[in-house]
């Protein structure tokens, strides 16, 4: 006997009945009064009892389909639901009771009795709620009374242990307790194999699908049956929240297809309604059946489709029982509990959540804030490789349990890992997947970037680069940077590279473009379009994919090289790398933790470093990178941002060169906070007001609050503040100027910068210069007001990091300040002494050339690899 239902006839005791009604899916009792017909053992007449909702009646008459149903049985359906087995040839009587007009105990009874009269063998119970247990206890009650024997009840289990366990331990349950097909379930409880499937055929107004069987069969047909084209049916919407993705994402998918997309739903549907209205504001074409047509017209329309793509609904399993493979966007809901598609055909859609699954229908979702964050993060990046692969034949992703595939198995799931991966290895990208990707990531990065890292998984795998022969194809360097501050580096070598290939070889060089951080998202896509205009074929600018997935990616984009810069070390990054065979370069190496952390954990695992390229800023940096990787090539060539900062310098911006302008008459000498942030403030104190001339802060934060935080702290201090923002600086007007109040003297003015984007246009015209967050979150960049030959001074906080605050330093043009009187002093030594900022600025033109030497170094490596 099959674990998933008991089989008994209604006991002789109430006490043991209630135990029973109770319990059922746990306990089964000897069937010691089965009722038989003459010669046959087989049941004779029998009730299934299944009253709601649509897809879970529709999965019931998986019981139809067995070989004890082909006598026929009855049926007990809520009357909503009845038309769904309206005309089933196997249903002799298809009983629908009205719950929404007969309500109470008296009105269920008064059914019962008449179900009772009917002399039943056996009532299969597939719905297991409150009204079939009462059902069953009145049968109990009156087989007592009137002493004769009730029919054999059979109640089909649901999986409360399989599922709830699920549900609490998530991955960590085990698979062989993962919830059975439910189809399968109910298919056994009523005698069948467990192979039996719905077949909800009998619905169909005709075989065919034509012009005039529309017109003949439908009372508002769709216009000449789609104008033959293929199509595919989309159901957005769903009674629960938690089972619905937004018509916005929907819309993204669906203008990227070449099938027509046919809308499903009533014109209770909302979110069919809202998908229909954007579909038209975008211009996709569609057909939209919503609120037009009826259950069995609807069944048509989804019998000769293409497939289905949308909610976990009814028209879903409905599609299915038609012949039709389906995709499902799964939210809270997952593969496992047993409601999953089950041809072999069907896939299913979800962000792998470590949260998930939640329930069935999401009213279990503990997030206060981010309600839903599994549909939320679910992107339609990730649903269109599966939506190309189903239903416009284009390659997609791999298949997963029972023939479905949760689109997070490939951007942010599960990890592929091909042969030779040592056991460590595993056991780091297992931690990674279910600690960090899951615990620590969705906090520190948020939704957007988890997002962004599946897409570019999605993406890469899917370019067509298969091509590994370097002699058949163009040049191919992907350069990769952790942040904004990274990539600064990285641009002019990008820029210079391009250059150099271009008037060597004459032809289009491809790049790949990607960051860590999602602060370096504008900057890189700033360097795509570059790079396009200047004639380079730029196959992917965005942010990187996770740890874990470089394996997969760099398997197809095979680049010639992979540049990096500073401290970018991931383990699985590197151990790809080498598998592969493809080197590595790192612009701005030094030897620090992270590079060497790298490297041990390598080891560690048994796998092989990468060949690599090491381009330090200093020479005395060589020794050290040298003993931590004796192995790898490496070439001291500068800093390639002083390359950078000349170009930024140089182009300007109009609005700070007006700004410029019309300050031309405040008092010299002028001083630049700039990226200032409170606690710079904090350490100088009155030295402020005892600075002579004018004082521009450029603070980091320019949001309206901390603007005024520092408004108030200079006013506060005797100081009269400018904010930069409330002056009209009409370009029209180039040579107007600020006219000074006749109060003013030389140690009164403050200008308020709390606009972006002109600190290095404003250091150009600067005396002195003030980089913030040296006590604080840690040094900015101190090449921008270096860069025009004046004095720097900034905090103590992560100035070792940086190559060019070693150089600034040993020649005296940047001076690391630790109070306010070390201020004083700086300013007393530097502000007065012309023939220093000389010196300095023949030691900045030394520190130019450093792109042009990290190409030459790269392509000499390059050739050699």
């Amino acid at each position: 006997m099959p674990p998933f239902f008991f089989k008994s006839p209604v006991p002789t005791s109430l006490v043991q009945g209630f135990f029973i009604g109770s319990c059922h899916a746990k306990f089964r009792l000897p069937n010691t009064k089965m009722q038989k017909t003459s010669g046959s053992s087989f049941i004779q007449k029998r009730l299934i009892l299944r009253l709601s909702s649509l897809g879970d009646v529709i999965l019931s008459s998986a019981a139809l389909e067995t070989e004890s149903s082909k006598q026929g049985v009855d049926w007990v359906v809520a009357k909503e639901y009845g038309a769904v087995l309206r005309g089933h040839p196997r249903i002799r009587k298809l009983w629908e009771f009205d719950r929404r007009e007969n309500r109470g105990f008296d009105v269920w009874r008064s059914f019962g009795r008449e179900l009772w009269e009917q002399n039943f063998t056996e009532v299969i119970d597939l719905h297991g709620s409150i009204r079939t247990r009462i059902l069953w206890l009145m049968f109990l009650y009156w087989s007592m009374r009137e002493g004769r024997t009730g029919p054999r009840w059979t109640v089909a289990s649901k999986q409360r242990f399989r599922s709830w366990g699920f549900i609490l331990f998530k991955k960590l349950w085990p698979k062989f307790w993962l919830s059975r097909l439910q189809v399968e379930v109910f298919a056994r409880a009523a005698g069948g194999s467990g192979q039996e499937r719905p077949n909800m055929r009998h619905l169909l107004l005709t075989e065919e699908f034509s012009v005039e069987a529309l017109a003949r069969d439908f009372q508002d047909p769709p216009r000449e049956s789609f104008g033959g084209k293929p199509y595919i049916c989309v159901m957005p919407g769903s009674t629960w929240p938690g089972k619905t993705w937004a018509a916005e994402k929907y819309v993204e998918v669906l203008k990227q297809i070449k099938v027509l997309p046919v809308i499903m739903g009533t014109a209770r549907d909302s979110e069919s309604v809202s998908l229909v209205r954007l579909l038209e504001a975008a211009g996709v074409p569609h057909e939209s059946g919503v609120g037009k047509w009826n259950l069995r017209e609807s069944a048509q329309v989804l019998a000769n489709s293409k497939g289905y793509l949308g909610s976990d609904t009814g028209l879903a399993l409905l599609s299915e029982s038609l012949g039709v493979e389906i995709l499902v966007i799964y939210g809270p809901t997952a593969p496992g509990l047993g409601f999953e598609p089950w041809r072999v055909g069907s896939r299913t859609a979800g962000s792998d959540l470590w949260c998930r699954p939640c329930g069935k229908i999401g009213h279990r979702c503990y997030r206060p804030k981010n309600k839903f964050l599994c549909l939320q993060r679910l992107s339609p990046a990730e649903v269109l490789p599966i939506v190309q692969e189903k239903f416009c034949g284009m390659p997609g992703s791999g298949l997963g349990r029972s023939g479905t595939v949760e689109s997070g198995s490939v951007s942010s799931g599960s990890i592929s890992l091909g042969p030779g991966v040592s056991p460590g290895a595993r056991v780091y990208l297992w931690i990674w997947k279910e600690v960090v990707e899951r615990w620590v990531l969705p906090s520190k990065m948020g939704v957007a970037r988890i997002q962004a890292g599946s897409q570019a998984v999605q993406y890469l795998t899917a370019l067509p680069l298969r091509v590994t022969n370097k002699m058949e194809r163009p040049a191919r360097f992907w350069f990769h940077a952790a942040s904004a501050g990274e990539l600064e580096s990285l641009w002019p070598v990008v820029v210079e590279l391009q250059k150099v290939l271009k008037e060597s070889s004459g032809s289009s060089t491809e790049f790949i473009l990607s960051a860590f951080s999602a602060s370096a998202e504008k900057s890189l896509m700033r360097l795509g379009t570059a790079l396009s205009e200047a004639g380079a074929h730029v196959l992917y600018c965005g942010l990187s994919p996770w740890e874990g997935h470089w394996r997969a990616v760099l398997k197809v984009a095979q680049p010639d090289c992979f540049i990096t810069a500073k401290y970018e070390a991931w383990p699985d990054l590197w151990m790809s790398l080498a598998a592969a065979q493809i080197p590595l370069a790192i612009l701005g190496a030094r030897a620090r933790k992270s590079l060497r952390i790298g490297k041990r954990l390598c080891e560690l695992f048994g796998a092989e470093l990468p060949r690599m390229l090491l381009l330090p800023v200093l020479e005395r940096e060589i020794h050290e990178l040298r003993r931590d990787f004796p192995a790898s090539v490496i070439q001291a060539v500068g800093e390639p941002r002083w390359d950078r900062v000349l170009e930024r310098s140089q182009t300007g911006n109009q609005r700070a060169k007006r700004m410029i302008s019309y300050f031309a008459k405040l008092p010299r000498p002028w001083g630049i906070f700039g990226s200032i942030w409170p606690q710079d403030l904090e350490v100088w104190g009155e030295q402020l007001r005892q600075h002579h001339g004018t004082l521009w802060m450029v603070p980091h934060r320019t949001e309206s609050e901390a603007v005024q935080e520092l408004e108030h702290y200079f006013t506060k201090i005797g100081m009269q503040v400018l904010r930069t923002s409330r002056l009209p600086l009409d370009p029209a007007k180039s040579s107007e100027q600020l006219v000074l109040p006749k109060a003013a003297t030389l140690s009164w003015t403050c200008v308020l910068v709390d606009e972006i984007g002109f600190l290095s246009e404003l250091y150009s015209a600067a005396d002195w210069a003030y980089v913030g967050g040296g006590f604080g979150q840690g040094i900015h960049s101190t090449i921008e007001p270096a860069i025009h030959g004046i004095p720097v001074a900034s905090g103590p906080a992560r100035a070792e990091r940086f190559s060019e605050v070693q150089q600034l330093g040993g020649s005296g043009q940047l001076q690391i300040l630790r109070n306010s009187a070390d201020f004083k002093n700086w300013m007393d030594q530097n502000l007065e002494n012309r023939e220093r900022r000389e010196v300095w600025n023949q030691q900045v033109k030394s520190y130019l050339g450093a792109s042009s030497r990290a190409v030459e170094a790269l392509m000499k490596f390059s050739k050699t690899s």
